[in-house]
């Protein structure tokens, strides 16, 4: 045998685990204490309706095929009916119903729970809601949207108002939200722009975002190619709603006013900047203000080359409204320590 036992880096599981130090409460536990695993067929398995919403369908995309040898088995709960209801596994089981030839056939294992018999229709979602959170929030790296997608499922109050805020907007963010919306890329920044601006500028955002991207005017940088499926992102809607929240605070009838509302109708801006022009190098917490300012400084430029009527707008009505320049506030805050 060529292997080295010596150097194989290999240590005992209960060696390691007691070197971490970790004390705590014990109890025994045996096989019978493990749900059982058994080979159910797909055609027999369920996925609760929420799931349908909460799906990530790239992932099952970008997997292609079923590798078997990466499959871990579905956890499931039988229902007092006799239904096997999916809580952890949706993603894997509609990657092997799609990449199989013999899906109607086909079985997978699955580790089984089980109701009480006498458990109603709500007491069973509430169970698996709850089974289903505690798993999922000791998975390492989840990211945001994964995170509420758990939450959702586990019928968090807060991630279920979220939810409601996207089906508001007309948007979704990995289908959670509303699934015939406008796609956005970018979670953490859309909802920073709706918790900052406002649910009306934001959604005002969004739709003059969507319409700088399909308009038809001659030099416009930022039209989406046909065919090409369009996607918001997060960040840029967050500076236009700040843009947004700027002109509704500005008295209407006022130069500064007009300027803006010229500026903004005239889509001067989809000739002079792409979006990807606006959103570089502002990552960060003041990424919204940012973008704002530099659509704000195009807008400037197209008054003083009298491309539109209005005032341009200076720093001290920008840090009025929020939208002062970050690097100054930063250096007036270390200046005050």
């Amino acid at each position: 045998m060529n292997y080295d036992s010596q150097n194989d880096g290999l240590v005992s599981l209960l060696d390691l685990a007691n070197s971490l130090g970790i004390v705590g409460q014990r109890k025994t536990v045996t096989q019978k204490d493990f749900p059982p695993i058994r080979w159910i067929k797909l055609k027999d398995l369920y996925i609760d309706t929420k799931y349908q919403r909460l799906l990530n369908e790239k992932m099952i995309k970008d997997a292609n095929s079923f590798d078997t040898s990466l499959f871990s088995p579905l956890r499931c709960y039988i229902r007092p009916d006799g239904k096997i209801a999916i809580a952890d596994g949706q993603h894997e089981g509609c990657i092997a119903a799609i990449y199989t030839n013999n899906p109607e056939e086909m079985e997978l294992q699955v580790q089984i729970f089980e109701h009480e018999e006498d458990a109603t229709v709500d007491e069973c979602v509430e169970i698996e809601a709850t089974w289903f959170k505690a798993v999922n929030i000791n998975r390492t790296a989840v990211s945001q949207v994964a995170q509420l997608r758990t939450d959702i499922a586990a019928g968090v109050k807060e991630a279920l108002q979220i939810q409601d805020v996207l089906f508001e907007l007309g948007v979704h963010v990995e289908k959670i939200g509303d699934p015939d919306g406008l796609a956005v890329k970018g979670y953490a920044k859309l909802i920073e722009s709706e918790n900052t601006y406002g649910l009306v500028e934001t959604k005002e955002a969004i739709k003059y975002y969507h319409k700088l991207l399909t308009s038809t005017k001659s030099g416009n940088k930022w039209r989406v190619k046909s065919g090409k499926s369009i996607t918001l992102q997060g960040a840029m809607i967050g500076g236009l709603a700040a843009v947004i929240n700027l002109r509704n605070s500005l008295s209407k009838g006022t130069e500064k006013r007009a300027g803006l509302d010229n500026f903004i109708e005239s889509q001067l801006i989809t000739r002079d900047n792409t979006p990807k022009e606006l959103m570089n190098k502002t990552a960060g917490n003041t990424q919204a203000i940012l973008i704002a300012r530099r659509f704000i400084d195009v807008c400037k430029t197209s008054i003083n080359f009298g491309l539109i009527e209005g005032a341009t707008i200076g720093e001290e009505t920008l840090a009025k409204y929020g939208l002062g320049d970050p690097s100054t506030v930063t250096k007036n805050n270390e200046d005050s320590e």
